[in-house]
């Protein structure tokens, strides 16, 4: 909830700019989080985003290379 607020003030431009979306959860919300950080960012480059759980680290590596 943090981020949306911070998203959505309108003191905030993020046209033209690159998300790099990325979270750490505890519930089945991921999908529905990055897909957020889309849609509250309209104008902006979305890059490949990722969430883990807790302190699970697998798969880090393979997105940084990606992205």
């Amino acid at each position: 909830m943090a981020i949306w607020s911070f998203l959505e003030n309108s003191e905030h431009d993020f046209s033209d700019k690159i998300i790099v979306p990325f979270c750490t959860y505890a519930s089945t919300y991921r999908e529905e989080t990055l897909a957020k950080i889309v849609e509250l960012t309209p104008n902006s480059l979305h890059l490949q985003g990722f969430g883990t759980t807790g302190r699970n680290t697998n798969g880090v590596e393979n997105w940084l290379r990606t992205i």
